[in-house]
């Protein structure tokens, strides 16, 4: 059998290899491409799942009459950014209803050392919101219906709380061993 271009001149073989190289660079190229594109999103994508901004419940305050739950979340972004809070209405455990976000506030904090907010009942339908400080923050709802009831929310900056440990407020929860 002769050898596929025998009867094509020396310029012609020269070609036909030239462009099987070509061809074969090309093909690796693109896979090598592929596959570092590919690495690059699994490495991002792994890095998301062990640095991903945690949310913690650190604070569950009944209001006097127990018919309704003030929750705070704080929302952990990482080394470069400051906490985060959330502060949501709802009714008791197991009682159906959507909780309702009622503020949010950034870089909060309860007094120089310490991150975070007090949660207050005045009455049975008010809440305050006590911090120090914070670099914004948000009334979402003055008033939000919980159940039967409408309970009012205010946002009461300038309030220090000397007892207040240092750090973030989920570094002080009770951990499971």
């Amino acid at each position: 059998m002769a050898e596929a271009g025998a009867g094509l001149t020396r310029k012609a073989r020269l070609q036909v290899w030239f462009f099987r190289q070509l061809r074969k660079l090309l093909l690796w190229s693109a896979l090598t491409l592929a596959g570092g594109w590919l690495l690059v999103k699994l490495a991002l994508y792994g890095f998301d799942l062990v640095f991903a901004p945690g949310v913690v419940e650190v604070a569950r305050i009944a209001s006097p009459v127990g018919d309704c739950e003030a929750v705070l979340l704080e929302v952990n972004g990482g080394a470069t950014t400051s906490y985060g809070y959330e502060v949501y209405l709802t009714p008791p455990h197991g009682q159906p209803q959507q909780p309702e976000l009622v503020a949010t506030l950034y870089a909060a904090r309860r007094s120089s050392s310490a991150y975070g907010v007090n949660l207050r009942w005045l009455a049975s339908n008010r809440l305050a919101l006590q911090f120090e400080s914070a670099r914004t923050h948000e009334l979402v709802q003055p008033a939000a219906q919980v159940g039967d009831h409408v309970v009012r929310v205010e946002l009461q900056p300038g309030v220090t709380d000397p007892a207040a440990p240092a750090g973030s407020m989920e570094s002080h929860l009770p951990h499971p061993i």
